[in-house]
């Protein structure tokens, strides 16, 4: 139930009300909405009175406060509209994209530098890792803001540790005195173990952000999930598809790849460039 009271100007209108309405229903509206809708049993003339009904205590509060509160006649007109953008957030993912590309430059230098042949090969993955990267984010509809960004930064050195893993494993193969195409086959073996425990762990801990974490740790896990099945793919079928068709292409020197030892060098133990 609900009980009520009046002011003095309300109690002499209810009691003139409820006097000529025993027996029939007052209703009490707010905004064209109807509140309440009670059969009078009798005249109020004190000013104090009860609507009893199934209400719930939750329903008969809300309904209280709205009686209370009464009509807000209030009309809304537009009169000035700014827009103001996220300057902010605008110039730190901008800064951020910058960064990422002079990083990715940078890394594809060192590969070069450090790999040769194979460096110009990781670069290329590289390049094909972030295009394929950047249109399944685009398919998924992942919305790309600062966390997932680090996300795909992330993900793009997960990619260029497996092919460091793959080039430091071909190079041992070739120094063993293999031929550049079975340097590619055994250093491909040796270094899957590495790439995938890597690989897996990392999915795993994406995975478990991903569902047990909220908004903007959710957009870095996708990205990061993202990121690491692609660089997967990337070291384990662009990688490798590259290597083998520049072998077979004849790239088969050796030399374009890493330096080697000749027979003599190795036994006066020192280490030349062919």
């Amino acid at each position: 139930m609900i009980a009520f009271e009046l002011t003095e100007e309300g109690r002499n209108l209810f009691a003139d009300a409820t006097s000529k309405n025993v027996g029939k229903n007052i209703k009490i509206t707010l905004d064209d909405e109807v509140l309440v809708n009670a059969t009078v049993q009798t005249a109020i003339t004190d000013g104090r009175g009860i609507i009893s009904g199934s209400y719930t205590q939750e329903q008969a509060l809300t309904t209280a406060a709205q009686i209370q509160s009464g009509a807000l006649p209030l009309e809304l007109t537009q009169q000035k509209v700014d827009k103001v953008s996220a300057t902010l957030g605008q110039d730190a993912l901008s800064t951020s994209v910058k960064a990422a590309l002079i990083g990715i430059v940078l890394i594809m230098l060192l590969m070069i530098f450090r790999y040769r042949l194979n460096g110009l090969i990781a670069s290329w993955a590289l390049t094909l890792y972030i295009i394929i990267l950047f249109l399944l984010i685009a398919l998924f509809r992942i919305q790309l803001t600062l966390p997932g960004l680090a996300g795909v930064v992330l993900g793009i050195g997960m990619a260029v540790d497996a092919n460091v893993i793959i080039f430091e494993r071909f190079n041992e193969e070739a120094r063993k005195g293999r031929s550049a195409k079975a340097s590619v086959r055994a250093g491909f073996k040796n270094a899957m173990s590495a790439v995938l425990d890597a690989n897996v762990t990392t999915l795993i801990a994406a995975i478990v952000l991903l569902i047990f974490g909220t908004g903007s740790i959710q957009g870095f896990a996708k990205t990061l999930l993202l990121g690491v099945v692609v660089s997967m793919l990337s070291a384990i079928l662009i990688t490798r598809f590259l290597m083998n068709r520049f072998v077979n292409a004849g790239a088969t020197d050796l030399k374009l790849y890493t330096k080697i030892k000749t027979a003599a060098e190795a036994g006066s133990g020192k280490e030349v460039e062919q």
